[in-house]
């Protein structure tokens, strides 16, 4: 299993805030076993 790192998880944050959630999906998507 991989862990997410804190930081990578607020910059999809901050991204996703700003329209773009690419980031923020692929980092949810580890968190649920790909």
């Amino acid at each position: 299993q991989e862990n997410i790192h804190r930081g990578d998880y607020i910059q999809a944050l901050k991204q996703a805030d700003n329209g773009d959630y690419e980031l923020l999906i692929k980092l949810q998507g580890n968190l649920v076993g790909g």
